[in-house]
């Protein structure tokens, strides 16, 4: 019975079966034939219980399928004189030469860079040259660069620049500037007190402590507010002390300057404030109100208030705690009722701005329609310009 699979090897018939003839040729060159297994006549039935022979390796290369016109040749036997493999008659076959060299999947294009000019023949006898000895060699440049025209804009000196740059912007690291200068003091004047950090430290400075004393005597002689039990559940604003050193132009110290500065975020809108917008001055304005103070040759005046928003008057009721280290002995439990504004207060800027608008007008000045932030006085020939930006005030009249 012959196989039912057409992959299982190719089988020999027993030597009893050969015909008598000529044995085969083995050429030099000839390739090795195919293993062979000897296998039952093919007279003889196989047993439904013999096992199937294996097949073979899912490696191994399928015989040619023969021509049906040919016929059944005789398998010959393997020659004696072809040398086997060292690997075995199952050795798996060589890789096919199309997968014998890499696939080139991405190959970066090369740059083609200009041809060298060739140098110019020397002359026997250098001529003697008055031009003074030349300095170091350029660096190269990149042939974009090389294809601009230079530009004729003028450069300011710098300390770092690299030749290639063209564009006629300098920045702040190209002109040395890495950061603004430092206004500390600490070398010059070692005697300068820091910034304390808490109360306590402050109080313990005589520097800090003058500076709280006038800043709480200020307090007291404005009038800012009065001493009233706590209000049965009603919102009190709690505060901070706020310290700088104020310097001058040359960065030397001027004074030392405490604030009492209330948490604007505590209050609750519709009890504590209501409106808060204030308006300051357009830019426009202002350069407007220069240019023609300029080409009428009108003196200006910069004034700054002090303590600007210690002045507004409050139209809401708002309660704050006493200051910190400045709490009255005898009424320690009581809270401050304020009469005027302070500053963290959130309606503090729109109610400086009402006080002063309203004391302007009482002396004859206007709003501008333009900008709410220009006063504007006419009296006769003369006139007046003002402009407000917050406590900053400017002021020019013919």
């Amino acid at each position: 019975m012959e196989s039912l699979f057409p992959t299982d090897p190719v089988v020999q018939p027993p030597l009893s079966e050969r015909s008598a003839g000529p044995s085969p040729v083995c050429l030099p060159d000839a390739p090795v034939p195919f293993p062979v297994v000897p296998a039952a006549p093919r007279a003889a039935p196989v047993s439904p219980a013999a096992p199937r022979a294996a097949p073979e390796s899912p490696a191994a290369p399928r015989a040619a399928p023969e021509s049906p016109a040919a016929p059944q040749a005789t398998p010959e036997a393997p020659c004696p004189e072809a040398p086997l493999s060292p690997a075995g008659p199952l050795a798996a076959p060589r890789p096919p030469l199309r997968y014998a060299q890499p696939v080139r999947v991405y190959q970066r294009r090369t740059v083609v860079s200009p041809a060298p000019t060739p140098p110019l023949p020397a002359s026997p006898v250098p001529a003697p040259s008055t031009s003074p000895p030349a300095g170091p060699p350029e660096p190269p440049r990149h042939p974009r660069l090389a294809a601009r025209v230079e530009s004729t804009v003028y450069h300011p000196p710098v300390l770092e620049r690299d030749p290639r740059h063209l564009h006629p912007m300098v920045t702040r690291r190209a002109a040395g500037v890495l950061r603004p200068a430092a206004l500390s003091t600490a070398a010059a004047e070692p005697g300068i007190s820091p910034v304390p950090s808490s109360v306590r430290d402050a109080l313990a400075d005589p520097h800090w402590r003058r500076a709280m004393e006038e800043e709480y005597a200020a307090l007291l002689a404005n009038q800012t507010w009065d001493l009233v039990p706590p209000p049965p559940g009603g919102n009190v604003v709690t505060g901070k002390w706020i310290w700088t050193h104020k310097r001058r132009a040359d960065g030397t110290l001027d004074r030392y300057k405490a604030r009492w500065v209330l948490r604007g975020f505590t209050q609750r809108p519709g009890v504590d404030y209501n409106e808060t917008f204030s308006p300051v001055v357009k830019p426009a304005t202002v350069r407007t109100v220069l240019s023609l103070a300029l080409s009428r040759s009108w003196p200006v005046h910069q004034l700054d208030v002090k303590n600007a928003f210690l002045h507004g008057t409050l139209t809401e009721t708002v309660y704050c705690s006493q200051p910190a280290g400045f709490v009255d002995p005898t009424r320690p439990d009581m809270v401050c009722r304020l009469n005027k504004s302070l500053y963290g207060l959130k309606q503090a800027p729109r109610a400086w701005y009402s006080r002063f608008a309203t004391f302007l007008v009482t002396l004859g000045f206007t709003e501008a329609k333009s900008d709410t932030s220009l006063f504007i006085y006419r009296h006769g020939d003369e006139m007046a310009y003002l402009l407000l930006y917050v406590d900053d005030i400017v002021l020019t009249a013919s």
